[in-house]
C-alpha cells in the first residue's frame, strides 16, 4: 500500500508543480516530464523489489485488481486528493514553495521505501514470518507518516504567521 500511495503522491505532485510559484530555474513542462520519468523509475524498481521479496513472484501491480483492496485504494486516493484541494489549493500552500522545492517533496517517501524494503526483507529473512515484518513495517510507516505530516503542516502554518 505504501508503494501504491507513492504512485498517487507522484501523480498529484505534477499538478502541484504547475501551481507553485516560478523560481526562474526551469520551465514547468521540463520539470514535470523529468519528475514523472525519474520518480516513475524509482516506483518501477521498488515494485519489482517488493514483488520479489514479499509477494512470492506476484508484482504489486496485480494487487490493484483484487477487490478487497479497491476500497482501501479509493480511501488513499480520496485522502490525498482532498488534502490537495483543501490544504494545497484552499490553504494556498503553493504560495509557500517554488516548483523545484515541490518537485523534491515526494522523494522523502522514496528514501523511506528504500529503508522499508531493505529492513523488511531482513525481518522476513530473520524472523521467517512475513506477518511480523508487515506488522512492524505498518507501525513504522504510520509513525513516520504522522511525524512527517505534522512537521510539514506545522512549517507551513509557521511560515504563514
Amino acid at each position: 500500500l505504501y508503494w501504491i500511495e507513492n504512485l498517487l503522491i507522484g501523480i498529484l505532485n505534477v499538478p502541484k508543480m504547475w501551481k507553485c510559484r516560478d523560481d526562474g530555474k526551469g520551465d514547468v513542462p521540463f520539470l514535470s516530464v523529468f519528475f514523472a520519468i525519474h520518480f516513475g523509475i524509482f516506483c518501477i524498481v521498488h515494485g519489482a523489489a517488493i514483488g520479489a521479496l514479499f509477494l512470492e513472484g506476484d508484482y504489486p501491480i496485480k494487487l490493484l485488481a483484487e477487490s478487497g483492496l479497491r476500497l482501501t485504494l479509493l480511501g488513499l486516493f480520496l485522502s490525498h486528493f482532498l488534502s490537495f484541494i483543501i490544504n494545497f489549493i484552499g490553504g494556498r500552500e503553493f504560495d509557500l514553495r517554488n516548483r523545484r522545492e515541490q518537485m523534491h517533496q515526494p522523494y522523502r517517501r522514496i528514501m523511506i521505501l528504500h529503508l522499508v524494503i531493505l529492513g523488511g526483507g531482513f525481518l522476513v529473512t530473520w524472523l521467517g514470518q512475513p506477518i511480523f515484518a508487515l506488522f512492524l513495517l505498518v507501525l513504522i510507516k504510520i509513525g513516520i507518516d504522522l511525524a512527517a505530516h505534522s512537521k510539514e503542516h506545522r512549517q507551513i502554518v509557521h511560515m504563514q504567521d
